[in-house]
């Protein structure tokens, strides 16, 4: 919506629209970062834009400069699960491991469709990996395998009101944000299906 390769006078005159528009917004991507000038524009985009979050894929081997620029910048990174196609990063496993020494300002944004398709309860890997979980988005996939696809939330697979509890459990600060990619050219009606649903767990739990 706002991509990173607009100029600086650009992006601030569509914050500023947004701004007036009565719009928050709180981060963005998903950025992918193989190289350093991509881990310096992602970090100026996020300064100028005044997104608090970074979702981001850094190749393994700048997540140490990804690690200072946090300290640099206090921006916040959450690296993205990509599921069971994804060789680097398909579980919150496989990115805890990697940062669980590093800055507390570096953790994971849990995608729990892609973690239901690796075969993983979402709810528990909440609870496992709660103090790195910046970030969630929420979806649903129609089974647990690697060829599960996405539907409406409250149609699928994934245990919604044990992933509520979970974020309740664990005392969750951050955003859980809505991702509907089942019907790009009309998403309206299953998104907000979605969302009523989600809003009708919260107020039963």
């Amino acid at each position: 919506h706002l991509p990173i390769s607009e100029t600086p006078a650009n992006i601030k005159i569509e914050i500023q629209k947004i701004k007036n528009s009565g719009i928050d917004f709180y981060g963005g991507g998903v950025f992918y970062m193989k190289t350093k000038e991509d881990v310096e524009k992602v970090f100026e985009y996020a300064k100028l834009t005044g997104i608090n979050t970074i979702i981001g894929v850094p190749s393994i081997d700048l997540i140490p400069i990804v690690n200072k620029k946090i300290k640099e910048y206090d921006i916040m990174v959450a690296v993205h699960n990509h599921g069971p196609e994804d060789e680097t990063f398909p579980t919150c496993e496989s990115i805890y491991e990697l940062i669980q020494n590093l800055d507390s300002r570096f953790g994971l944004c849990m995608d729990i469709g892609h973690t239901q398709r690796c075969g993983l309860n979402p709810a528990e890997e909440i609870i496992r990996f709660k103090d790195r979980l910046l970030d969630l988005h929420l979806k649903d996939v129609s089974k647990a395998e690697a060829d599960g696809e996405e539907l409406e939330i409250g149609r699928g697979a994934i245990d919604i009101p044990a992933v509520i509890k979970a974020l309740k459990t664990i005392d969750y600060k951050y955003v859980a944000s809505f991702e509907f990619e089942k019907d790009p050219e009309n998403i309206l009606p299953g998104l907000a299906e979605s969302v009523g649903y989600v809003k009708g767990i919260i107020d039963s739990v």
